[in-house]
């Protein structure tokens, strides 16, 4: 809905304020890999690295371990 409503930008706000709150929350899972999604290019590897350590056993780990295995 926030995408909708005010774009990817508040979207990602949204996860970060959501992370602060909740580290290990319901949604933490998602809005980690929203996160590693939209990061910039020389970051996404590390990102998707931490979400793989933070959550082993992630719905998005199978996209992790995608993203990692590219050049």
């Amino acid at each position: 809905l926030a995408r909708q409503r005010s774009g990817p930008a508040q979207e990602q706000a949204l996860w970060h304020e959501y992370l602060a709150a909740f580290p290990h929350g319901r949604y933490a899972d998602d809005a980690r890999a929203g996160l590693c999604r939209r990061s910039e290019a020389d970051e996404r590897s590390a990102c998707w690295q931490q979400y793989l350590l933070d959550f082993p056993a992630g719905v998005h780990r199978p996209q992790a371990q995608r993203a990692l295995a590219e050049p």
